[in-house]
């Protein structure tokens, strides 16, 4: 479904005889600039401004550029619930349209620490990342970290993940999101820790350190000077286990040895996970993809879109400037060029190139 046809349904929150620029011009106007590699909205007003004529072939601006004033006011009101759901609308045809049967999403939470205020922490968002596409699938906010338990199961339903595997951090292994998940007809690998102290401790017997058999799954990384070692084991009985009628699809307890190798100094980590997967490597290669939600959209964030600096504390700016953040990466990840000659496309080459060349910014925004 278009963006655009989403946003236009985006309640507005101004009194009639106050609007001067239109919604969906000034959110569009927003995606456009930070696209163009611009992160604050006082230079979104200003990469208006420069680039007026260029814009209003394809936005109304029935009285020119919005000022950094009435953005902000305008994505302060804006119900940061509805844009959520705005966002969840785009990518959730576009990602039923191209996923694969087994394809991972990751669900974690992200704290905006700029948002922070003298009284408060900073805004905590819990966001849905499509580990093959490359793709936010969306975004709840919670005013605490202990609300992901709440979170989670908001997200999971205006997702579509049947035929998907669903991985979840130590946070979110609850037997209602494991219920969520498997009425979503999806699959889920949740990471098991003391939070859950009898659980983990049984779990844990069941995979001995020092007489563990040969792993059913092995795979060796080389990367920057570092060797890792990835072992899985899955132990599939769980006739024994009194509590699992309350993990709904529960088929396997599952342990991660991960053996890292720099400088010939090794150490050794061992996880544990409860999960509706029965095939080791499937669930070896599940709980590796889960890192992708922070390297590939925690991390960008931060460095890319300098997230963690943005400093926008009223009302609902913060979630909605992190929905716009997600939107363009999106668009920008959308676009399936990486070379330009001999030069590879990262993702701040595709937004700077974008900034001086019109037309591959149009490229860009066609995804809208």
């Amino acid at each position: 479904m278009d963006i655009r046809a989403n946003l236009a349904i985006i309640p507005d929150p101004r009194i009639e005889r106050c609007k001067k620029h239109l919604l969906t011009d000034i959110l569009l106007l927003c995606i456009i600039a930070m696209t163009c590699g611009v992160e604050s909205v006082e230079t979104i007003t200003f990469f208006g401004i420069t680039h007026i004529q260029w814009l209003k072939q394809y936005l109304a601006l029935p009285n020119g550029i919005p000022s950094a004033d009435t953005i902000l006011r305008v994505l302060a009101r804006i119900d940061h619930t509805k844009f959520e759901e705005c966002f969840h609308n785009w990518t959730r045809g576009y990602f039923r349209e191209r996923v694969q049967p087994g394809s991972n999403i990751a669900i974690d939470g992200k704290t905006v620490r700029g948002s922070a205020t003298e009284s408060g922490r900073g805004i905590h968002l819990v966001s849905a990342w499509a580990n093959e596409l490359g793709l936010v699938l969306g975004q709840v906010k919670t005013a605490e970290k202990s609300n992901e338990i709440t979170a989670i199961p908001q997200l999971l339903a205006a997702l579509d993940i049947a035929g998907c595997i669903v991985t979840i951090d130590a946070m979110g292994c609850q037997k209602q999101i494991a219920s969520d998940i498997k009425q979503g007809k999806g699959g889920y690998v949740l990471s098991l820790k003391e939070n859950h102290p009898e659980t983990y401790a049984e779990v844990t017997a069941l995979f001995p350190e020092e007489s563990l058999p040969e792993a059913e799954y092995t795979e060796v990384a080389k990367d920057h000077g570092r060797i890792e070692k990835r072992e899985a084991w899955l132990y599939r009985d769980t006739a024994w286990f009194e509590g699992r009628e309350g993990w709904a699809g529960l088929k396997a307890f599952g342990c991660i040895r991960s053996s890292r190798t720099v400088k010939e100094k090794t150490t050794v980590e061992y996880r544990y996970f409860l999960t509706s997967l029965a095939d080791a490597a499937q669930f070896a290669r599940s709980v590796r993809a889960h890192w992708g939600i922070e390297n590939k959209l925690h991390w960008t964030l931060d460095v890319a879109f300098r997230e963690d600096y943005a400093r926008n504390r009223k009302d609902h700016s913060a979630a909605n400037l992190a929905v716009l953040r997600k939107i363009t990466l999106n668009l920008i990840r959308l676009e399936p060029t990486e070379k330009y000659g001999k030069q590879k496309f990262s993702l701040g080459r595709k937004r700077l190139y974008a900034s001086y060349n019109p037309e591959f910014l149009l490229k860009i925004l066609l995804n809208l």
